[in-house]
């Protein structure tokens, strides 16, 4: 199941995407939250309904909205630095013993197709394409092979930074969320 969130005539909701067809959640599940977080705080059952409209037919083309950031502000983005060996080895720095865990402010998400804020305070606007992984309800002390339980999905994320910015401070935070 591929959820996404789009605007249609001024209203923000989420769909269900088929190819490139949208399931409007909103028009098939009225009760459903329309918006992704509140979706997801909903748990399992509403996941369990927007399944249920898997074989529905479509309401919109992609071509016929505006694709959103799946979540507008999502809660928390927590990223992992110098996460492969080739990214630590071209930028001249060791290889980590441990996972270096960093901050993307929540107002750093972006729609697909949003243009990208280029900050007046650096020259050295950079990005890298990542792998980001949804989390669908709280977790904490999770043992690995219940990890997938908490997992909602994958999420493709265009990882912008200011690498002059990011190489002035300690941690990433500043350099990664503009």
């Amino acid at each position: 199941m591929k959820l996404i969130t789009f605007t249609e005539s001024s209203r923000t909701r989420i769909g269900l995407l088929q190819d490139e067809q949208i399931v409007d959640l909103a028009q098939v599940a009225p009760d459903l939250p329309d918006d992704m977080l509140s979706f997801l705080e909903a748990g399992d059952a509403a996941m369990q309904e927007a399944a249920n409209h898997l074989d529905a037919t479509p309401h919109f083309s992609v071509d016929d909205v505006v694709i959103e950031a799946p979540m507008k502000r999502p809660p928390k983005i927590l990223a992992i630095g110098l996460n492969y060996r080739a990214h630590a080895e071209e930028s001249n720095m060791e290889i980590p013993k441990f996972p270096v865990v960093f901050t993307k402010q929540a107002t750093s998400a972006n729609g697909p197709y949003e243009p990208i804020h280029s900050p007046e305070e650096t020259n050295m606007l950079d990005y890298e394409g990542e792998l980001g992984i949804v989390i669908k309800k709280e977790a904490k002390w999770v043992n690995k092979k219940d990890a997938y339980k908490y997992i909602l999905g994958a999420i493709c994320i265009n990882d912008i930074t200011a690498r002059d910015l990011q190489a002035q401070d300690i941690q990433f935070s500043r350099g990664k969320s503009f």
